[in-house]
C-alpha cells in the first residue's frame, strides 16, 4: 500500500473579506456571544453566569442556557466513481476533522488536486493524503478553521468549500464545511421584546412603528436634534428623498430599502446613497492605472476585468458585484463594483462607448463614443 501526502493547496480563490487578528487568549474577557463563537468558545445566555464564554462546555457550567449554534446535517451523496462525491459538515472554529473519498484507480499514486474557496478569510488549514491498495484509493482530506477565519461581520452560516479532482477520473468530489461565525439567539430574544416596543411605539406585523421623538428597532433610542435642511434629502445631490433608495422614517432619518439589487451597500448615514453614486464621485480613478486610487476620499481599487465573478452571490443570495455606469469626458463607461467587510471598494470596467474596440488588457475592453 502506498501513501502520498499532499499538503499544498492549489488554485485557491478567496473572496475579499476583512483580515482580522483576533485575540482569543482570555475567554473570560470575551463579552459578546459573536466574539466567543468566533474564538471557538461556548456562550452562556444567562447574564448571571460569571464566565459567559468558555472554551469547554463543562457539565456544571451554564446548565440550561447554552447558546445553540446552527448545525448542518452530515449529508452525503455517492457518485459514479467517487464516494462520496458531495458532503456537508459543520465544524467549529479551532476544531479539525477528516473526510475520506474512496474511488477505483489503476494508478498506484494518482495525482490529486484541491481547489478551495471561502465566504470568509483564508485562515483555515486544508491538506490531504492518498493511499492505494488493490485498485482502490482513498484520499483523506483534513480541514480546520482557525481563529481568524471569521470576519467582524460574519454570519451564523459561513462556509469554505474543498473540491477534489483525481487524475483519470472526470467526476469531482465537493466538501462543504459550515463554520458558525455568529450567534442566532438574538433573533429569538427580539421576537419577545418587539411585542411591547418599550411602550414608545406600536407593533405592526412584528415591527415597531415608533411614536414621535423615538427611534430604534424597539423604539429604545431618542431622536437627536433636527437639522435645518429638507428632511431625508441631500441638497448637494438633489436626487430626492433618501436618494430614491429608502423612505424618510422616524426622527427624519432615512430607512434604506433592503429588497433592491445592491441594497447591502446603501449608506443609511448618507441618505441611502448607493455604491454607484459613491464610486462615481471618484471618476478620476477610472482613468488611472490598476491598483489603489490616489484621488479618492475612500479606499477604492481598480482591478482587471474577471468574468468569473459576475454571478458571485453572498449568503443571502444577493449579487456581490453591482453594475453601474459613469460619463467621463464624453466617454460612457459601464463597470461593476463591490465593497468588502473592510469598507474597501473594488471596481472593474466592463465597456464604454458605442462599440469601437480601442484596447484590451486581461479581458478588459474600452469602447469610444
Amino acid at each position: 500500500m502506498a501513501t502520498l501526502w499532499n499538503i499544498v493547496v492549489v488554485l485557491v480563490f478567496i473572496q475579499q473579506v476583512i483580515a482580522v487578528q483576533r485575540d482569543c487568549s482570555d475567554f473570560d474577557n470575551l463579552k459578546s456571544c459573536n466574539e466567543c463563537i468566533r474564538c471557538g468558545g461556548n456562550w452562556c445566555k444567562n447574564k448571571n453566569e460569571n464566565h459567559r464564554c468558555s472554551l469547554l462546555a463543562y457539565d456544571n457550567w451554564c446548565t440550561q442556557d447554552k447558546e445553540d449554534l446552527l448545525y448542518f446535517s452530515n449529508d452525503k451523496e455517492e457518485g459514479a466513481q467517487l464516494n462520496p462525491k458531495y458532503q456537508t459538515q459543520t465544524l467549529k472554529v479551532g476544531n479539525d476533522d477528516k473526510f475520506n473519498v474512496v474511488y477505483p484507480s489503476k494508478m498506484q499514486n494518482p495525482k490529486t488536486e484541491l481547489t478551495v474557496n471561502s465566504t470568509q478569510s483564508y485562515d483555515f488549514d486544508v491538506k490531504n493524503t492518498t493511499s492505494c491498495y488493490d485498485g482502490t484509493c482513498t484520499t483523506s482530506i483534513y480541514v480546520k478553521p482557525n481563529i481568524n477565519f471569521c470576519g467582524h461581520n460574519a454570519s451564523p452560516t459561513e462556509f469554505f468549500n474543498v473540491k477534489l479532482a483525481v487524475e483519470g477520473i472526470t467526476e469531482e468530489a465537493n466538501l462543504k464545511v459550515h463554520v458558525p461565525c455568529a450567534c442566532s439567539f438574538n433573533d429569538k430574544i427580539e421576537e419577545t421584546v418587539v411585542i411591547s416596543c418599550n411602550g414608545r411605539g406600536t407593533n405592526v406585523g412584528g415591527k415597531c412603528i415608533c411614536h414621535q421623538g423615538w427611534t430604534g428597532k424597539f423604539c429604545d433610542e431618542r431622536c437627536g436634534e433636527k437639522r435645518g435642511d429638507v428632511p431625508c434629502t441631500d441638497l448637494a445631490r438633489n436626487n430626492g428623498e433618501c436618494s430614491g433608495n429608502g423612505k424618510c422614517g422616524s426622527c427624519e432619518k432615512c430607512e434604506c430599502f433592503t429588497d433592491r439589487e445592491g441594497s447591502q451597500y446603501f449608506d443609511k448615514d448618507n441618505y441611502c446613497a448607493d455604491i454607484c453614486t459613491m464610486t462615481n464621485y471618484c471618476d478620476d480613478c477610472f482613468l488611472q492605472p490598476y491598483g489603489k486610487c490616489r484621488d479618492c476620499h475612500f479606499s477604492l481599487y481598480k482591478q482587471h476585468y474577471n468574468e468569473t465573478v459576475l454571478d458571485q452571490k453572498d449568503d443571502l443570495g444577493r449579487k456581490v458585484w453591482v453594475k453601474c455606469s459613469v460619463n467621463i469626458e464624453e466617454i460612457y463607461i459601464e463597470y461593476i463594483v463591490m465593497r468588502d467587510d473592510r469598507d474597501e471598494t473594488f471596481f472593474m470596467i466592463l465597456e464604454s462607448g458605442n462599440g469601437e474596440l480601442v484596447g484590451a488588457v486581461s479581458g478588459e475592453y474600452i469602447r469610444i463614443v
